[in-house]
């Protein structure tokens, strides 16, 4: 369980911002950062390691996916990690970055229907964070790959 201060922390950068912003502008925000997450995984200067760290975003937010449709109430809550979600190990940089788009569109249209279905207050829980809002976790899947993505040199 999180302590105190640090559910005051997510609460003031991952809550708090999440309901200002809106589930519609959580939305465009998560797609609008795709450009930029492929174009620094494309100039990887390590691509072993970049495939590695996207492996990872692609995970967690496959993962998320899974938190989002349960506050949509299309699957059941289930306790699990991210590690089964991850792309096969074997999947070269550039097939990576094509499982990448394809999971962040599947982000953006789960972040379309917490808009239109009003659900962006559901919370869902996180394994680490404890309880997150289904806009919360719009927010932290953008920023999850954001911060990831800087862990990787470019050319």
């Amino acid at each position: 369980m999180p302590s105190p201060f640090f559910r005051l922390l997510v609460a003031a950068f991952v809550e708090r911002p999440a309901r200002r912003a809106g589930p519609e502008r959580l939305a465009e925000r998560l797609e609008a950062s795709l450009k930029p997450l492929t174009a620094r995984y494309a100039a990887a200067a390590d691509e072993a390691k970049a495939a590695e760290v996207l492996r990872h975003v692609i995970g967690i937010e496959r993962w998320g996916q899974r938190r989002l449709r349960v506050a949509l109430g299309d699957v059941a809550y289930e306790r699990d990690e991210h590690h089964a979600y991850k792309p096969a190990a074997d999947l070269p940089l550039g097939a990576l970055i094509d499982e990448l788009r394809a999971t962040r569109a599947k982000t953006v249209g789960l972040a379309r229907r917490v808009a239109a279905e009003g659900r962006a207050g559901v919370a869902v829980e996180h394994n680490g964070i404890g309880m997150l809002t289904a806009g919360a976790w719009l927010r932290y899947l953008r920023q999850h790959g954001d911060l990831e993505s800087w862990r990787v040199r470019t050319r």
